[in-house]
């Protein structure tokens, strides 16, 4: 039995607003890398697709690849 199933890589441009609480700007960019924060704002935008394999699709008889 063949798999003919595909994955594609799709890629996004992601900008995000974070906001942090906390006493003093270390402090808030410790938690950012550490824990993250409230995402204020986010926008996503597609910018590409790839596909990265399309299944197999060599015949079980003997090894032809069939289109």
């Amino acid at each position: 039995m063949s798999d003919n199933s595909g994955t594609s890589c799709f890629t996004y441009k992601v900008e995000m607003i974070i906001q942090i609480l906390a006493e003093d700007e270390i402090s808030a960019r410790l938690q950012l890398d550490d824990k993250g924060g409230y995402v204020a704002k986010r926008t996503v935008t597609f910018m590409d697709s790839l596909p990265v394999y399309k299944g197999n699709n060599l015949s079980n008889d003997d090894n032809i690849v069939v289109d």
